[in-house]
């Protein structure tokens, strides 16, 4: 009962996961209605192939290095397995632009999605935000900092529906919801990266 009720507790920390997630959910749900009525749904449909790709390559790009972050008992093997992930990120990233850069037209023949052509670039880019998060997420989840990671989430739902519903405001087409779909995955990377460098600048040291 006292390690629950305790400021690292299970309890509170579940509690506060879940508070930011709510938020997160629930403001995406309230600005819905609004976001629907600015974009068309030909719009609609491009994002969701663009978001689809981006989920499945974003899961990969750090090659599930980072899945291990919060397991090993030393900070050192911790911290090696969070740079395996990053470089694991950047080079996955790098080969993406390279396959894109030479095969463009036939990846877009393959995935017969021709419209996508004018976006392709924002999908390296979307994916290396992502992953780095992602990265970023579990080192704090292993410092048991949940209360940064839930103000990151939230940071993220209020960032990304501004930028969609501007974006809609203004005209700005596809370009608007895929923006905003990268600012999801990545808003709140300083935040964590901060959080970061505070924990893991002695281990350098060493």
């Amino acid at each position: 009962k006292n390690k629950l009720q305790s400021q690292g507790g299970f309890l509170k920390s579940v509690s506060v996961l879940a508070g930011g997630t709510a938020f997160a959910q629930a403001l995406g749900v309230l600005v819905l209605p609004i976001i629907t009525r600015l974009y068309s749904p030909t719009e609609f449909a491009l994002f969701a192939v663009y978001a689809s790709i981006l989920g499945i390559l974003a899961v990969a790009a750090c090659l599930r290095f980072e899945i291990a972050i919060p397991l090993p008992e030393k900070n050192e093997d911790a911290l090696s397995l969070f740079i395996l992930a990053v470089l694991s990120n950047m080079t996955i990233t790098t080969l993406l632009v390279i396959v894109i850069f030479f095969f463009q037209d036939s990846i877009l023949e393959v995935i017969q999605q021709p419209q996508l052509k004018p976006f392709i670039w924002f999908i390296p880019i979307g994916v290396f935000f992502a992953a780095l998060y992602n990265a970023l997420q579990y080192w704090t989840t292993r410092q048991k900092q949940f209360s940064t990671i839930a103000k990151t989430r939230m940071t993220q739902s209020v960032a990304s529906s501004s930028v969609q519903i501007g974006g809609g405001y203004l005209g700005f087409g596809s370009v608007g919801l895929i923006v905003g779909q990268i600012i999801s995955f990545s808003a709140g990377i300083l935040r964590l990266f901060i959080s970061f460098w505070k924990e893991s600048k002695p281990l350098y040291k060493l």
